[in-house]
């Protein structure tokens, strides 16, 4: 099978990323959380705005 399907996770997770610092940016967002794993046992890192 491969890692292609890894690698696409990742690219949409930068992509997640970049437009979340811009959100940033320009003020529509207060904080961007990036590769944070959010509660105890969480096996995924997520990227989170508030």
């Amino acid at each position: 099978m491969g890692l292609r399907p890894t690698h696409l996770g990742y690219a949409y997770q930068d992509l997640l990323t970049a437009l979340s610092l811009v959100n940033l940016a320009v003020r529509r967002a207060n904080s961007v959380l990036v590769d944070r794993k959010m509660f105890t046992g969480d096996r995924l890192p997520r990227t989170a705005t508030a």
